[in-house]
């Protein structure tokens, strides 16, 4: 089945606090959120598409869903599943670089021990939603950062080839990538800053990441102004100007490539929810 090109925007108010919500999925239509999501699916069968590339749904599956990653369901039997949702500005900035460095969907099919132990990352969770402890949200957001590096430990890509700690020069240009995101950066002046050539900066980076070091920085550039856009009032312009574009017209066309609406769309769309 071929993704719908229908683009919905899901916007749920958490008041700040992460949840765990037990969901039966019955279908949905391509959207995206604005607050992070892990998903364990316990059991059904469908299919769940993520920026176009289409997962058959297995039992013991679990994803993690980004700022700017789009997906939908299509469901053949009915699906259920533990939804846990983190809002923006919850997760370290180390966390959030893990997940922007990736360039594939984030999703594994979990062996049966680490299902049980991953739904209990949930459900702890989800108990403490029910409690009124004072420190309940430093627990939660404890246990939602080492759920998803449970997650990435287990990716079949092998995770830790591409942000293993050991690799302290690619976490060094990562690093300053995030940093420096809103300056006119160029693959020269990144390659004079850690003393090595453009071609073997560019050749580095792609062997340890899967990417190009210029598609990364246009990834982060675009995360920066999705992230602008939800939640500031920033004109379009200085949205632009902030997330490092050097041109509006080149920022309209990546943004829309990427989304398939205009930064004022999607604007737009988030205010009418």
């Amino acid at each position: 089945m071929e993704p719908k090109n229908t683009c919905l925007v899901n916007f749920t108010i958490n008041n700040g606090t992460i949840h765990c919500i037990r969901k039966e999925r019955l279908g949905m239509n391509r959207h995206w959120h604005t607050y992070y999501e892990i998903i364990l699916f316990e059991n059904g069968k469908g299919r769940h598409i993520i920026n176009n590339q289409i997962h058959d749904i297995m039992p013991r599956d679990i994803a993690v869903m980004r700022l700017t990653d789009f997906h939908e369901f299509h469901i053949d039997q009915s699906v259920n599943c533990l939804d846990i949702e983190i809002p923006p500005g919850v997760l370290s900035k180390n966390i959030i670089n893990m997940l922007s460095v990736i360039d594939e969907n984030i999703i594994v099919n979990l062996c049966e021990e680490d299902f049980h132990k991953a739904k209990e990352f949930c459900l702890m969770i989800e108990r403490l939603n029910t409690k009124t402890d004072p420190f309940g949200e430093l627990y939660k957001m404890h246990i939602a950062s080492v759920l998803i590096l449970f997650i990435l430990e287990r990716m079949e890509n092998d995770f830790s080839r591409k942000y293993s700690e050991k690799n302290i020069r690619l976490k060094e240009i990562i690093t300053y990538i995030q940093e420096n995101i809103s300056t006119e950066l160029s693959i020269a002046s990144i390659a004079e800053i850690f003393f090595v050539s453009k071609e073997y900066l560019c050749s580095f980076f792609k062997k340890n990441t899967g990417m190009t070091i210029f598609s990364y920085i246009r990834k982060v550039r675009l995360n920066r102004a999705v992230e602008l856009l939800i939640t500031t009032d920033k004109k379009v312009i200085e949205v632009c100007e902030l997330s490092g574009f050097n041109a509006i017209s080149t920022f309209m066309r990546d943004f829309k490539k990427e989304y398939g609406v205009s930064p004022s769309e999607m604007r737009q769309q988030i205010t009418e929810k």
